[in-house]
Order: structure tokens, then C-alpha cells, then sequence
């Protein structure tokens, strides 16, 4: 039976878009029952597809300047060429950290490549609220299988050769009250890191509750106990918290695990959501009572639910934060899933003063000497007046020997600590109102903005080397360059 036209032409159309294209080897191979009538519209409009303007937009979830150098590794590794030696039509060039003191150049914005008709372009964008890495791209169609090549092996670098995962960096996310695009990681010298000293039993509390999940993370899994822990440190000023920062971030390093140091308490949940795409890894906060004190607000709420919310609840995630004043912290804050442990870092003790001496004396006292009666003199002070012990007795080790030196003993040290205590309880005698120090230091937080009354009790600090307490105080609109000031 013979066929109308119309017939003819419907299955001809049918054909056609069922014929599929594929690129392979030397020859050109038709389907069976393929006309070549039919096998030239299937190529024509297959071209006339893949001259079709199209646009692309994939997301890679790290860190704008992690993608931004994957990104940068793959176009090499794609086109041949470094970034530097070649330039990239149209790209701008950025400066990106990679480690301490080092420092690289990527792509940013749009540019050209070869052998590809249109731009590609990379920015940042925000993903539950965190900053991600964005690849896009504007081609002609018949490149959209090596754009999608291109960004599956960008996205795979990211994920193998992370420029943070396992490093230690402090970053501030806001600008404002806006997350700032442009925050960029800086990584911190770990190299000559001073070690923390603490009592036997302190020191104890903190390997237990803090490095041994860093260092046997197996185990801990294998145990069924989380990783994702809360640790608030209380303390003074100047026992040795923010040291302590730095000896974990150089174990955690060490061990794998990513250190992300936040210098802003009101950002630790920008600082949660970062550490989501790098764990295990460890977030450090200092000073938490500045935003988790006084009444439950908006921004305390946001870190609380951070801190033990539905998305961290399985996070391998470590966030210890510190405080000077454990009491005006929020009770809220301070419940089992957002604090599992408290510590109070104290000044050392005798012992402690002792192994603080030798570590500050670098060797030049020997094993020998007993450092018992300077270990009592001293203890309770902080360790920035011990190291100041340590330095003056090296000048009266150098009296005593008439500019000959050589190894400190016992009764150096005893006698420059001595001499520090001397002048430390005349200066007290000097003004009744400073012989309780606390007292005036609640005297002063009373009566001045909470800025100059922190800043008053560092300066009575410094000069006894005690910790002191200042009550919360209120900002009542002083002049917070005269905190500064005071701090000089």
C-alpha cells in the first residue's frame, strides 16, 4: 500500500529526533533504515542546537577562595598553561592566601578561555547561610560537556586539596552587620608556639576533654561517643587561655584537624557553618560572656541553637570558648550539649612555677636545683610576672658573677622574687583603696563604662600580677579611647 506525503514526512520527523549524535572514531555510521536525506536534517539541526546560547551556574560548597584555587588548578590542568605565565582573557587577578606568609594569585570574575566561545565566571554566593564557591558559565552549547568537566574537576581539587582542611586560620565574616563576600582566612605562625603550663591535675582535665578526641579520633567514634563537644575555659586575664589556643591549634594541626580561630564571639555561629565543610575541626572563641550575657536576645538565641542545633548534631565539631567571667554568662549557655565541660584555668600553683621557670629559663637552670621555695613565693601569680622573674634573674645572675654568667640558681630566682613581692606590697601600701584589688575593681566597674573598667583591671593586673574580677557592667556611653589609653 502506498503512503501519502504527509505520512512520509511525520516518521521522517519522528527519525530524526530519535537519531542520536555521537563523536566516534573515523567513519560516518547511519542507523539502520536511515535515509541520508534523514541523516542531513538530523545534523542540521544538531548544529543548529549547538550554536544555541546557553547559561550555566553550579555551585561548589567551600569556601569562595578554596574553590577559587581549585578552579584555577583544573584550568591548568585542563588547558596546559599556568594561570600566571598565560593570563586569561579578561581575568582579574586576586591575591589569596594559602598558608603563612604565602600567597597566590587566581582568577576572579569573568574571562575567556581557549577553544571555548563565551565567558565563564566565578563569585560567591550564600547557601544556608554560609559563603560558597559559584562556577558559570556563558557558551555556546555545543561546550557544555567540557564546562561540566571542567567544574567536576574543580569540585573534586576542592575536595582533595583543600587550602584550609588540616590548617589553623582566624577570619572575620562580617563587615557591619553584613557577612562580607570578601572575607578572606589568615593562616596563624604556629612555628616557636611557647607550651601552656598548668597544674598536673588542670593539665589532666584538658588532655582528657580536649586532645585526646583530636588525638584518637578512632577510638573515640569506636566508643560511640561524639566528637562534636562544647568546652568553656574560665579564667582571669592573662592564666593562659589564649596560649592554650595556640598549643591545641598546633596539636589539631598535627592530628588532621582543621583550627578555626574566631575573633568576634557574635560571629561563632558564622564560624559553625563554615567549620560544616572542613570537619573534624575545632572552632576556638574568646571572650563568649560579650554575647551569650544578660537576657536572652535574637543574636544569644542564634548561637545557642548553633551551638546544639538539628544540622550540628552529628558535626565533628569542637568549639571551646573562653571567659573572664563565668557568672554573667546566660544559664542557657551553660546546659550539657552547648557546654559539656567547664574548666577553670587557674594561676599555677607551686609546681607549675617551677616548670614554668625552667621552660622560660630555656636551659639555664639546671636539673639539680630546688625550686620549691620560688615555686611558693610565686604561685598564684600569672605566667607573664613569672617569665619577668625569670628575665630579672638573669640580670642578678649577671651581678652576682660580674658580667660572667652562667646557670641561674635557686637562690637567683628566690631573691629577684622576692624583690618583685617587696615592691609589689609597697606599691599596695602606696593607696589603701588598692590593698583589696578586687575591691577596686568592682569599685571602678560601678562607676565607669564597661571598656575603661576592663582596661583599669588589665592595668592592675600587670602591675601585681594578680587575676582580678570585675562585675558586668553596662556601656553608659564613656569614651572607649580611654580604655585604650589605660591600656597603654
Amino acid at each position: 500500500m502506498r503512503q501519502d506525503r504527509g505520512s512520509n514526512d511525520s516518521n521522517k520527523t519522528t527519525i530524526v529526533n530519535l537519531v542520536e549524535v555521537v563523536r566516534h572514531g573515523q567513519r560516518i555510521v547511519l542507523p539502520e533504515g536511515l535515509t541520508a536525506e534523514a541523516a542531513i536534517e538530523v545534523l542540521q539541526r544538531k548544529q543548529r542546537q549547538e550554536e544555541e546560547a546557553i547559561t550555566m551556574s553550579e555551585p561548589i560548597h567551600v569556601f569562595p577562595w578554596d574553590g577559587a584555587i581549585a578552579l584555577k588548578k583544573a584550568m591548568e590542568q585542563t588547558y596546559g598553561v599556568a594561570f600566571q605565565e598565560s593570563g586569561w582573557f579578561g581575568a582579574r587577578q586576586i591575591g589569596v592566601e594559602i598558608g603563612f606568609g604565602q600567597t597566590v594569585q587566581v582568577p576572579w570574575g569573568s574571562f575567556t578561555v581557549p577553544g571555548i566561545e563565551g565567558k565563564i565566571s566565578c563569585g560567591v554566593d550564600l547557601a544556608d547561610g554560609r559563603l560558597i564557591f559559584v562556577v558559570a558559565a556563558e557558551v555556546k552549547r555545543k561546550y557544555e560537556e567540557k564546562i561540566k568537566e571542567l567544574i567536576s574537576l574543580t569540585r573534586k581539587l576542592a575536595a582533595d586539596e583543600s587550602i584550609y582542611r588540616g590548617k589553623a586560620f582566624q577570619i572575620k565574616f562580617k563587615k557591619g552587620n553584613d557577612i562580607d563576600r570578601n572575607a578572606q582566612p589568615r593562616f596563624m605562625d604556629l612555628h616557636g608556639v611557647e607550651t601552656a603550663i598548668f597544674s598536673e591535675d588542670l593539665q589532666g582535665e584538658i588532655d582528657t576533654n580536649i586532645l585526646v578526641p583530636i588525638l584518637y579520633p578512632d577510638a573515640v567514634r569506636a566508643e560511640g561517643t561524639p566528637l562534636k563537644r562544647g568546652v568553656l575555659l574560665a579564667g582571669g586575664y592573662g592564666v593562659g587561655k589564649t596560649l592554650l589556643a595556640h598549643n591545641i591549634a598546633v596539636q589539631a594541626t598535627q592530628s588532621g584537624w582543621t583550627f578555626l580561630y574566631c575573633k568576634d564571639p557574635r560571629e561563632l555561629p558564622d564560624a559553625l557553618q563554615f567549620m560544616q565543610a572542613y570537619q573534624p575541626g575545632l572552632v576556638f572563641v574568646e571572650d563568649i560572656d560579650q554575647a551569650t550575657s544578660g537576657e536572652r536576645s535574637e543574636s544569644m538565641n542564634e548561637i545557642l541553637n548553633h551551638l546544639d542545633g538539628i544540622a550540628t548534631k552529628s558535626a565533628e565539631i569542637i568549639t571551646i570558648m573562653t571567659t573572664n567571667d563565668v557568672t554573667s554568662i546566660n544559664k542557657a549557655m551553660l546546659r550539657p550539649g552547648r557546654i559539656d565541660v567547664l574548666l577553670f584555668i587557674d594561676p599555677p600553683n607551686p609546681n607549675a612555677v617551677g616548670r614554668l621557670i625552667r621552660t622560660y629559663a630555656n636551659g639555664r637552670v639546671p636539673a639539680t636545683e630546688d625550686l620549691a621555695e620560688v615555686g611558693k613565693l610565686l604561685q598564684g601569680r600569672i605566667p607573664a610576672v613569672i617569665r619577668e622573674v625569670v628575665e630579672r634573674s638573669k640580670l642578678e645572675n649577671l651581678r652576682r658573677t660580674e658580667g660572667q654568667g652562667g646557670p641561674l640558681t635557686a637562690s637567683d630566682l628566690v631573691a629577684t622574687a622576692k624583690s618583685y613581692i617587696r615592691k609589689e606590697e609597697r606599691l599596695t601600701s602606696m593607696d589603701p583603696a588598692l590593698a583589696d584589688q578586687d575591691a577596686a575593681a568592682r569599685n571602678f566597674g560601678a562607676g565607669l563604662g564597661e571598656p575603661i573598667a576592663k582596661a583599669m583591671a588589665e592595668y592592675l593586673q600587670r602591675v601585681h600580677g594578680e587575676a582580678l574580677v570585675i562585675p558586668p557592667v553596662k556601656p553608659d556611653g564613656h569614651d572607649r579611647e580611654a580604655a585604650a589609653l589605660l591600656k597603654q
